[in-house]
């Protein structure tokens, strides 16, 4: 998919609404700049130098979240109101963009005030009422280029970890016929509410091909062995300590194993080290994580070294299929 921060009126489908979501996200980073008066905060900062998140904040908010302001900062370059001071030490400093000004709350503009009104929460619920009027339909995202982008074909057993009803273990196996076994692990009652394997059978899958078993990622008795792993989305969704708690519980369903290394492959939102507009999409949704989940968020590809590193992994490629979503392939050390 195209990462470029480009308008959906201008793209075509499934772009073009992802394009949507994404954009939506930032609106809401924007919202949060302009209500906490961020701009006001850095109207004077000195431009060879700007602030820090914890100088933002000062010693007379100590309940503020400085990691959680970091995460609004660094969503807020890709938006283009705030940009990193190049210093030389630690680019941990931000100054406004001539953009960024204009949220200031005496700019005579107003565009601080129309943030605040247009942005606020309360206007997304009024349009939320919308489908009492209106009937919409949404089509389910593709996996297309997830699928066919490594070769999972290398491979005669493969588990989709926490794989939900099979939509994207389903289209591995067909890109890659060579797959002896798919596996669809999940909890059980999503597992009993996805037998009946609709998307297997849409693309032909043969039935000695898939099958679903029901388990907990965070126990390992139940995770059955395999060639390789899966993990789409599933990192994102669960703070550091549980994302590594779950790596240990595959290494330790195949502690006895025989036979090469088994392979995991995370599927994510990889924030990248390019400081290019590739990652303001991930940037977006992972404010959105902080605010629906504890402590959840977007990585680095950094952070998920040091996440595989803890529970034994040792990474090995990294696949950038299909920006913003990216591969990471590890093995067992």
């Amino acid at each position: 998919m195209d990462s470029s921060p480009v308008s959906p009126f201008n793209i075509d489908g499934l772009p073009k609404f992802l394009s949507m979501v994404y954009h939506h996200f930032l609106e809401e980073a924007t919202f949060t700049f302009a209500e906490l008066d961020i701009a006001d905060r850095l109207a004077d900062a000195s431009p060879d130098r700007g602030l820090t998140a914890q100088e933002i904040i000062g010693d007379d908010r100590p309940q503020w979240n400085s990691d959680l302001l970091y995460r609004l900062l660094r969503a807020c370059i890709d938006i283009g109101i705030i940009e990193r001071v190049k210093n030389g030490v630690d680019n941990q400093h931000f100054v406004l963009t001539p953009s960024g000004r204009m949220l200031t709350s005496n700019h005579p503009s107003h565009v601080h005030d129309l943030v605040r009104l247009y942005f606020t929460p309360n206007s997304i619920i009024t349009g939320a009422q919308l489908p009492r009027l209106i009937r919409g339909e949404c089509k389910a995202y593709s996996g297309e280029k997830l699928a066919a982008g490594v070769d999972f074909g290398r491979y005669q057993t493969l588990v989709d970890l926490g794989g939900n009803r099979g939509t994207f273990l389903a289209l591995i196996l067909e890109y890659h016929p060579n797959i002896q076994q798919g596996i669809v692990f999940d909890l059980p009652n999503i597992v009993a509410a996805s037998k009946n394997a609709e998307d297997f059978k849409s693309r032909k899958i043969p039935t000695d091909k898939y099958t679903f078993i029901a388990g907990d990622m965070f126990d390992s008795s139940t995770i059955p062995q395999a060639d390789a792993y899966v993990l789409k989305s599933i990192c994102h969704d669960h703070n550091d300590e549980q994302a590594v708690a779950i790596l240990l519980s595959i290494r330790k369903a195949n502690e006895n194993r025989k036979g090469p290394p088994v392979t995991i492959f995370i599927i994510d939102h990889v924030i990248l080290d390019d400081e290019t507009m590739n990652n303001w999409q991930t940037n977006g949704i992972d404010l959105s994580l902080a605010c629906l989940f504890n402590n959840t968020r977007e990585r680095t590809l950094k952070e998920f070294q040091i996440l595989l590193e803890k529970a034994g992994f040792e990474f090995k490629k990294f696949h950038p299929i299909a920006l913003p979503r990216s591969t990471i392939e590890a093995i067992f050390v």
